[in-house]
C-alpha cells in the first residue's frame, strides 16, 4: 500500500523564528498607522427588539423574495410587493418602527463587501 501525496509533501515546512514576540493589538496597529476608527457605542436591546430583529434576519434569509445584497430592508420588501410576491407587512412596519436604527434598517449581509 502506498502513501498518498500530501500537500506537505511539495512544500517545505517553516516554522517562525521569533514565536515569543507578542502579538500587537488592534488599538497598536491603529495607533502605528495614524488611522482613526470609529466604534459605534453598544446599543442596549430589549427581548422584543431581538425577536424583532429575528424576524427581520428570517425574512433576510427567505429567497423567494429576492436577493437582498445591496439594499436595505425596505427596498427589498418594496421590490416585493411591486413584484406581487406579498412579503409580509409585519417586516415592513418592523423597519418603519425603528427607521433610525441601521441594525432594523440595513439587511443581514449589509456589513460584507460586494
Amino acid at each position: 500500500m502506498s502513501r498518498r501525496n500530501l500537500i506537505t509533501d511539495s512544500y517545505k515546512v517553516v516554522k517562525g523564528k521569533n514565536n515569543s514576540r507578542k502579538k500587537a493589538t488592534t488599538e497598536e496597529h491603529v495607533q502605528k498607522s495614524g488611522c482613526v476608527q470609529f466604534l459605534a457605542p453598544p446599543v442596549q436591546s430589549t427581548p422584543e427588539d431581538e425577536l424583532a430583529l429575528e424576524r427581520l434576519r428570517s425574512f433576510d434569509l427567505e429567497w423567494q423574495y429576492g436577493p437582498c445584497t445591496g439594499i436595505t430592508r425596505l427596498e427589498r420588501w418594496e421590490r416585493a410587493e411591486f413584484l406581487g410576491l406579498k412579503p409580509p407587512k409585519s417586516i415592513r412596519d418592523l423597519v418603519l418602527k425603528h427607521k433610525d436604527d441601521p441594525r432594523f434598517i440595513n439587511g443581514l449581509w449589509s456589513e460584507y463587501p460586494l
